[in-house]
């Protein structure tokens, strides 16, 4: 992670974590989660426009841990659908181009 990464995650009350590849104890350990909140999230079903969902990992300091989903109906939430529908082979190798399309729907913030 980035200083600026670091000390925001450092500072969050709440997480929310999704299928992250290669997500391990080591990893886990890292971001403070235990090994079996590691193997969880490693197990969350990745999101896909057919599902219409992915699964999620919420954590909340001094509350515990939550399994969730979240919707990626584009009408619902339009950054997660606008996300997933990337394609390098059709939309060209620029993600963030790909992204820029979506400005106004999306409402990006850009650093």
């Amino acid at each position: 992670m980035t200083d600026n990464a670091e000390i925001m995650h450092e500072l969050s009350s709440m997480e929310i974590y999704q299928y992250v590849e290669g997500m391990n104890e080591q990893w886990g350990k890292r971001l403070g989660l235990s090994s079996d909140e590691a193997e969880l999230i490693d197990d969350l079903q990745k999101g896909n426009l057919a599902d219409g969902f992915s699964e999620v990992l919420l954590r909340v300091d001094d509350e515990g841990c939550s399994p969730g989903r979240v919707r990626m109906d584009h009408d619902q939430n339009p950054r997660e659908a606008v996300a997933l529908m990337y394609d390098p082979s059709k939309h060209g190798e620029d993600y963030q181009e790909y992204l820029r399309q979506y400005d106004e729907t999306c409402q990006w913030r850009w650093s």
